[in-house]
């Protein structure tokens, strides 16, 4: 029985030594390596846009004491007299922001070719222009 109760201990010894060591095993796995994120498209978007101009002039025009003539012209009496047009609007923006910017530039031009109702020769070049941001 000596032989027995010798095998039992050195068998609950083996077991409490194997649960000692299990024990020192660490429990929680290492964290992975990060994995490298492909580059994401940007998120910027582009917008250019050609704007409209549809002129009409109506005024009165005088010099100095000398009586005021009326003037009127529409879109159709104007449009041949033009000489340059440069409409352009940009836009970008994101989730974030906005950025924006317009140029407007128009030039008409005038010749008169001859003597005016009181004798005088004349041109006008009429230019306009406008940028905004």
């Amino acid at each position: 029985m000596k032989g027995l109760v010798e095998g039992v201990l050195a068998a609950v010894a083996t077991l409490a030594a194997t649960a000692a060591l299990a024990a020192d095993l660490p429990t929680e796995k290492p964290a992975p390596e990060p994995v490298p994120l492909p580059a994401l498209p940007s998120t910027w978007h582009f917008e250019a846009t050609i704007d409209g101009w549809a002129p009409s002039m109506n005024a009165s025009l005088g010099v100095r004491n000398l009586p005021a003539l009326p003037v009127f012209a529409n879109i159709f009496q104007l449009l041949p007299l033009l000489e340059g047009y440069v409409p352009v609007s940009l836009v970008a923006y994101n989730d974030n922001f906005i950025v924006g910017m317009s140029l407007f530039w128009v030039r008409l031009g005038v010749v008169k070719g001859g003597p005016g109702p009181f004798g005088v020769n004349a041109g006008i070049t009429l230019n306009e222009t406008f940028a905004t941001a």
